[in-house]
C-alpha cells in the first residue's frame, strides 16, 4: 500500500500538496489551500488565500522552510 500512496495517481497523496501532523490534542492538516485544524474533537477549516499563507503555514505550523 505504501508504494500505492506513493505512485498511483489515482491516490490524492499524489494529486495535491499535503502535509499532516499529530498534536497532542489532536492534528494539523495543511491540503493545498485548505488548513485543517482538530482540537480535542473540534474540526475546523479554512481557506488560505495566498501562496505566500501556504508558505507561512508550512513554516510556522510544521517547521518547513520552502
Amino acid at each position: 500500500m505504501c508504494l500505492y500512496h506513493q505512485t498511483s495517481p489515482q491516490s490524492h497523496f499524489t494529486q495535491k500538496r499535503i502535509c499532516s501532523l499529530a498534536t497532542p490534542d489532536g492534528r494539523v492538516t495543511l491540503s493545498d489551500l485548505r488548513l485543517i485544524t482538530t482540537r480535542n474533537g473540534v474540526r475546523e477549516e479554512r481557506m488560505l488565500e495566498t501562496e505566500a499563507e501556504h508558505t507561512v503555514a508550512l513554516r510556522e505550523l510544521f517547521g518547513i522552510t520552502v
